[in-house]
């Protein structure tokens, strides 16, 4: 790899001393500090650091941070998380930048190496916030690659850990080990919800199954009992499998689960939708939100959406003892409840459609049988 050096952005720092007093309680170097290792103190007139070794885990790996960024110096180091893998992304080496909770006023630039990583060409690799705790990834917006070197360059306002990761259609998957289906997955918040509707066909269900506390498992339009026959129908094999609330509360595959009405609300506001309007009952229309959501093709009426954020939700319907609202309609369950009197159960649900651009929160019936989108 070539040594490089990167335009380097403004930042004004604002220290989290009591994060790591020993960072911080330093003299400050006199002038611009360079770096070929993964440890350095860089001061109020800037510094770079740079780790060179081709033989160190670190190796394009670093830190450039322009005079002025610093309003005092900081002792900065460099290390690979041997403890965090990021679901997924087998490959990915999440490098901790430390010391981490320090924030920054405006962007500072980072490296991070991908040549760990291997099938890439670079036109489709990110570089990415990685939150453990949380479990989430958020991707880091301003990047640009440097392909010869293998390095992606990205702009970032904290300390904290990150990873370069392929960002291609394949590695948005996730196959369910359950029956071998394979689902696009979509980051939206930095949460990862099923870009497709949940298929997972254990059985078959009929009207005179649905009762009690049953799950209950329905493929449009399909009222046989023969499971590989339900599963190589065009609308299983397009909309996926429609699961009363008792089928979809056990669906997801570990790892993952059926969204809360909070966690519905959080992706409604990250699209657009008003806050005030959220926690309304009925059509709320801000934001345009639905039409995000739904896909681009397959909705009746000229019903169809941009799929902006990638969700793209499907035209599949919903069953109430009747098959109803394929190509117009798409209902989707949530795990919270909004009425529960013993036999009388009722769950908050969303549902897009052709006739409206926005999104739809009702209740309805433990019963119905709705499409499944699972989020982690």
């Amino acid at each position: 790899m070539k040594l490089f050096k990167p335009i380097l952005l403004i930042a004004t720092v604002v220290s989290c001393y009591t994060c790591c007093p020993d960072c911080y309680n330093i003299d400050d170097p006199e002038d611009y500090q360079y770096y070929e290792t993964n440890t350095g103190i860089i001061g109020t007139q800037g510094g770079e650091l740079l780790v060179t070794d081709p033989d160190s885990d670190l190796y394009g790996c670093g830190v450039f941070i322009d005079a002025g960024s610093l309003s005092q110096a900081v002792s900065i180091q460099l290390s690979v998380d041997r403890n965090t893998s990021i679901p997924d992304h087998p490959e990915a080496i999440v490098i901790e930048f430390n010391p981490t909770g320090t924030t920054f006023n405006s962007p500072i630039v980072i490296s991070l190496s991908y040549a760990h990583i291997s099938s890439v060409d670079g036109s489709d690799i990110g570089a990415v916030y990685y939150n453990s705790n949380a479990n989430t990834i958020t991707n880091l917006d301003n990047s640009s690659v440097l392909a010869d070197d293998k390095i992606i360059l990205a702009e970032t306002d904290h300390f904290s850990g990150y990873a370069a990761i392929q960002s291609s259609d394949n590695s948005n998957t996730y196959t369910d080990s359950r029956d071998g289906k394979k689902y696009k997955t979509e980051v939206i918040g930095g949460r990862t919800w099923m870009a497709e509707n949940l298929a997972y066909l254990p059985k078959i269900s009929t009207w005179m199954d649905a009762a009690g506390i049953a799950p209950c498992y329905y493929v449009y339009d399909y009222e046989g009992t023969d499971l590989q026959e339900a599963s190589s129908s065009y609308n299983y094999q397009t909309y996926g499998t429609l699961y009363n609330y008792y089928a979809a509360k056990a669906a997801c595959p570990s790892g993952w689960h059926l969204p809360s009405d909070d966690e519905w609300k959080s992706l409604e506001k990250q699209l657009g939708m008003y806050s005030n309007e959220v926690d309304e009952t009925g059509q709320r229309s801000s934001g345009d939100v639905g039409y995000k959501l739904k896909s681009t093709s397959g909705w009746a009426n000229n019903g169809n959406g941009s799929n902006s954020s990638g969700f793209n939700a499907l035209p599949g319907g919903y069953y109430d003892s009747f098959f109803k609202g394929i190509g117009t309609g798409a209902l989707f369950l949530s795990s919270t409840k909004q009425r529960d009197e013993g036999s009388f159960v009722d769950l908050w649900y969303r549902s897009v459609g052709s006739s409206f651009n926005g999104v739809n929160r009702w209740m309805e019936s433990d019963m119905f049988g709705m499409s499944v989108r699972c989020i982690r």
